[in-house]
């Protein structure tokens, strides 16, 4: 049947394509994209005029004679005019209503002209000379990367279609060539449909580079190509497309003019092309102004003072530290939200946002090891965000904290008779001389015993001993002397600093040449590298180069 229709369609009278849809964009033509009046059809003339200003801008911003912006950038913009059309840049988020996708990227690309202009790029294999003489390319490069950065969403991220929720549904081939105004009117299409796919985060990449090699012509990748560093620009630009190379000059112009972007549309109610009104949650707006912050490199991630702490794999933010700075910009743009700390995070945790502690609970408290110590452990009193790559960018690349580990945390424990003044840590004030019956845990048990050995009685140094056996397992024996003679040898071997002095204060085996150091030891390790202030190493250092070294099989 699906043949069919497009046979019988594909008959009618032919319409050129150029000319076909409507001739103008009425404020009111354009429905927000989940309308099921859907998006209508508009010529693609109609479109670049719309854009006119925006291209007058790039022209005169980015300082190429007038010849080589007709011949080299103006069929690029035409080009991506003519493929996103209406399409929306995303379905809820930022820029999601008709004209979204053009607008935000000509935004975005608008921004980065005047970033461009002060950037330093890298220098090439030549002298400082020969990469300023590939200043243009330079430029050029980064704003066609920022206009078509978001380009691959067309292929991974929506399907265009009639809107026929039957299997003989007309669906619109992105691949094929044909824009989406031609399909248009190969069908005698007023209107099409838009609809999402799931699991579409940062899928885009990709495809967006396979865009980029199709909507920039032959000859403009030529002309770039023939500067001196003209083959580092051109893998700059892909690298920075795949987001493979975040730290390179022009991948950080465009992550920045992108969250600029963002920022603004999420301040603004009307949207772009038209002027329909767009209702955020204000969960959404909180979260979108938290990942502009990261993107910007202002709120730092698990550092002293910092507001967000990645820890055991999961994302929190200090609240009540947060708040007043993100009050304060919402009611600069024009908002008028609660002040309270409190009322905020409850709202966070209704709109899903963020995840309560327990009912009417909001906050979590935290411990992160690179705070305090075992003995003392900083508190911080914090807001469990949900699903962390919503607020931070590639948050697989972040590296995640444990905490420590508190008494009160342990589940199994018994009670012995201690002088609380020795042995109770408590912010209460206790008084001389007096025991207290309290109960404790297995590892509390093991260092008291250790510390009141000088009262301890025959029956409880029994009791100890054999709780001790139970932990120890059957199968354990000690080492022969021919085998601590060989790990003695092998110890001798190691060539980084690390794995010497984990040999040297530590007892664990060695296989294949390597330290074979448990996943629960990792901590233990770590304090007592920072605590011996190993070349001035940290907490997270420490943990970091233990992973790394390649002298340490950690075993999980």
């Amino acid at each position: 049947m699906q043949w069919l229709k497009k046979l019988f369609k594909a008959k009618e009278q032919p319409i050129q394509a150029v000319r076909y849809g409507l001739d103008n964009l009425d404020d009111d033509v354009i429905g927000y994209p989940p309308n099921p009046a859907g998006i209508p059809v508009v010529q693609t003339q109609t479109l670049v005029e719309k854009m006119s200003n925006d291209i007058n801008i790039l022209k005169t911003e980015i300082g190429v004679s007038n010849a080589e912006f007709n011949d080299l950038i103006y069929p690029c913009l035409i080009n991506f005019i003519q493929f996103v059309d209406l399409l929306p840049a995303s379905e809820y988020k930022h820029h999601a209503t008709g004209g979204g996708l053009v607008y935000h990227s000509f935004d975005v690309a608008k921004r980065a002209v005047r970033a461009s202009q002060h950037a330093q790029y890298p220098l090439g294999d030549g002298v400082v000379s020969d990469t300023q003489q590939s200043n243009m390319q330079w430029r050029v490069a980064t704003v066609l990367c920022c206009l078509l950065h978001d380009g691959g969403k067309v292929i991974t991220d929506l399907v265009v279609s009639d809107g026929d929720n039957s299997v003989d549904a007309i669906v619109w081939d992105a691949h094929s060539g044909q824009t989406l105004n031609e399909w248009a009117a190969e069908y005698q299409l007023d209107r099409y449909y838009v609809s999402w796919t799931k699991d579409r985060h940062q899928k885009h990449k990709n495809a967006s580079i396979a865009m980029m090699q199709r909507l920039i012509p032959a000859a403009t990748w030529s002309w770039i190509d023939s500067c001196f560093d003209g083959k580092a620009i051109h893998t700059a630009m892909l690298n920075a497309i795949a987001g493979t190379d975040t730290k390179h000059t022009l991948s950080r112009i465009i992550t920045q003019c992108d969250a600029d972007s963002v920022k603004h549309d999420m301040w603004h109610k009307s949207s772009h092309i038209t002027r329909e009104i767009k209702r955020t949650p204000l969960s959404e707006l909180l979260a979108d102004l938290i990942r502009h912050h990261v993107i910007k490199s202002e709120w730092l991630i698990n550092k002293k003072n910092a507001k967000l702490w990645f820890v055991d794999e999961e994302l929190f933010i200090v609240w009540d530290n947060a708040v007043d700075e993100l009050v304060e910009e919402m009611n600069n743009a024009g908002y008028n939200i609660p002040e309270v700390p409190a009322v905020l995070a409850r709202l966070m945790c209704e709109e899903a946002m963020a995840v309560e502690f327990k009912e009417n609970e909001p906050y979590h408290d935290i411990y992160p090891e690179i705070l305090g110590d075992a003995k003392k452990p900083v508190k911080l009193r914090c807001l469990h965000l949900r699903f962390a790559a919503r607020f931070v960018p590639d948050i697989e690349k972040v590296y995640s904290l444990g905490q420590h580990k508190l008494k009160a945390d342990k589940t199994e424990s018994t009670s012995v008779e201690i002088p609380e003044t020795e042995y109770v840590e408590s912010r209460e004030p206790v008084s001389q001389n007096k025991y207290k019956s309290r109960p404790t845990t297995d590892v509390q048990d093991e260092q008291l015993d250790a510390q009141k050995s000088h009262f301890e009685t025959a029956l409880t140094t029994v009791q100890r001993v054999v709780k001790l056996m139970a932990k120890t397992p059957a199968n354990q024996t000690a080492p022969t002397p021919q085998t601590k003679r060989s790990n003695e040898t092998s110890r001798s071997n190691f060539k980084s600093e690390l794995a010497r002095y984990i040999v040297a204060h530590f007892s664990f085996e060695i296989v294949n040449n390597c330290i074979a150091l448990p996943s629960s030891k990792v901590n233990e390790v770590a304090d007592s590298l920072v605590k011996a202030n190993l070349n001035g190493i940290s907490a997270l250092n420490a943990m970091k180069l233990l992973r790394t070294d390649a002298e340490i099989q950690i075993n999980e």
